[in-house]
């Protein structure tokens, strides 16, 4: 199933055969914020999920503090040593920095990715 969307906040949909309840929390924040489906239904799941993200929203301004999103633009990549090196070769015979390369490669996956599902 698809992930729920609010405001920039993304969610899980989760669902536990044993209390047969649908329930999910926030992807990738630090904390953790989460809901549960009060009448069983993915609409009452979306609606507990921007519930939940509009409480988070408001406490943070209440308590002056910066909300956090699930993407923040900055993310770390593992791409092992050997990859790694190549990587900086090429970057440097383009004349990009490794952090331009790689926001090439990940646009230009993308580009295609999307052009694929839209075909």
């Amino acid at each position: 199933m698809k992930d729920l969307e609010h405001k920039g906040f993304i969610g899980s949909v989760e669902y536990d055969e044993e209390s047969q309840t649908l329930y999910g929390q926030v992807k990738y924040i630090t904390g953790l914020i989460s809901y549960e489906s009060a009448d069983g239904t993915i609409s009452g799941l979306m609606t507990a999920f921007k519930e939940s993200v509009e409480d988070y929203l408001k406490d943070c301004k209440e308590m002056n503090l910066k909300p956090m999103q699930s993407a923040k633009g900055v993310f770390q990549v593992r791409l092992g040593a050997d990859l790694h090196y190549l990587a900086n070769i090429e970057a440097h015979k383009e004349g990009l920095t490794l952090n331009e390369l790689v926001k090439n490669a990940v646009s230009h996956y993308l580009a295609e990715h999307n052009q694929n599902a839209n075909a």
